[in-house]
């Protein structure tokens, strides 16, 4: 089978606001992940889609449940989140801008309300030992997704 690189479409309309365009354009550097093989079958994708899509697969989720990379994904994907967190830097990089109402909101979704940031922190060191996510040293509250290993860690849950 033959494969081309994922088109994507940022998909920007001279009636959006700059910030609009800039934070579409940043998306691009941000993931990585839209630029891993796919059948040339493949139409032209925009990145928030495409992340609907890697989301959405079956595979990614653990007994039905959402996993805290994915959650983490989801509240990136929407600008409604910046003010608790949003992509910083490059290459996956992302920064708790308010890491108790980060945890607050997971423990929401898991039915746990006594979730704080330790609890979720200890929880995001577990990714560091299946390396698609790490801290950046230096910086406080600052993780970093590793996408090339992320999808291999979800195709070895198939």
């Amino acid at each position: 089978m033959k494969y081309k690189k994922i088109l994507v479409d940022v998909g920007l309309k001279l009636g959006d606001s700059i910030q609009h365009q800039q934070s579409q354009i940043q998306l691009l550097h941000h993931y990585p992940i839209y630029n891993y093989l796919e059948p040339t079958t493949s139409t032209p994708t925009k990145p928030s889609n495409l992340l609907k899509q890697f989301l959405a697969q079956p595979t990614l989720q653990s007994n039905g449940q959402t996993q805290l990379w994915q959650f983490l994904l989801e509240l990136l994907m929407s600008r409604e989140n910046s003010s608790c967190i949003e992509w910083h830097g490059k290459h996956g990089e992302f920064k708790l801008m308010d890491p108790d109402e980060v945890a607050k909101r997971w423990g929401q979704r898991k039915g746990k309300p006594n979730m704080n940031y330790d609890k979720l922190s200890r929880a995001l060191r577990y990714y560091y030992d299946k390396k698609i996510m790490s801290k950046v040293q230096g910086k406080r509250y600052v993780y970093k997704f590793d996408f090339e290993e992320l999808i291999k860690f979800c195709e070895q849950q198939l």
